[in-house]
């Protein structure tokens, strides 16, 4: 089945995916995810294409660039909480709002805090709030949704801590896997 034409401009990210006929698996094995990969690599050099992220799932494969079939990635919350959902040799926590909770606490401990004070609404401790997002969307691979769930804050504020995480944690010369319970 065609596709209909897309928007297509300098600068415009789109998430790619191909599936396999019947949704049957892309890939024999480690093998075969190697072999594509490499002719990946080859077609992206030919085209000058960029690829930001990536994951080969069984029976898909995604990409965030500018060809085949895509969907547009209009806002950033939508990339960050793709590129958290395509780490697939990583376990996500099974229970995001308690791990949430448990890295609040570890955060608050760190920077001399309550961990009731990263939780809400409250701004007075935006850096080290700024932390617990980053971590738990970075490297937890959590949603933007299950750590504001887990924070009570909005998402928007979830995103605004992701961004700034990494530069608050250098800042105060934090590794952030100390941190993960």
């Amino acid at each position: 089945m065609a596709y209909g034409p897309r928007l297509d401009a300098p600068g415009v990210l789109h998430h790619v995916m191909a599936r396999g006929i019947e949704r049957r698996d892309l890939f024999r094995d480690d093998g075969d995810r190697q072999q594509f990969l490499l002719r990946l690599e080859t077609a992206l050099r030919r085209t000058g294409t960029s690829v930001y992220a990536w994951a080969l799932i069984p029976k898909h494969v995604q990409l965030l660039q500018n060809r085949s079939k895509s969907l547009l990635v209009e806002e950033e919350p939508y990339l960050l909480e793709q590129v958290a959902e395509a780490a697939p040799w990583r376990s996500r926590p099974r229970n995001p709002s308690a791990f949430v909770r448990a890295l609040a606490q570890r955060t608050a401990v760190r920077f001399g805090l309550s961990a009731a004070a990263l939780l809400g609404q409250r701004w007075r401790y935006t850096a080290a709030r700024a932390v617990v997002c980053y971590v738990a969307v970075h490297h937890a691979r959590l949603t933007l949704r299950a750590v504001a769930s887990g924070l009570g804050v909005s998402a928007p504020t979830v995103l605004r801590g992701a961004r700034t995480g990494a530069s608050v944690l250098a800042e105060h010369g934090i590794d952030a896997s100390d941190l993960l319970p």
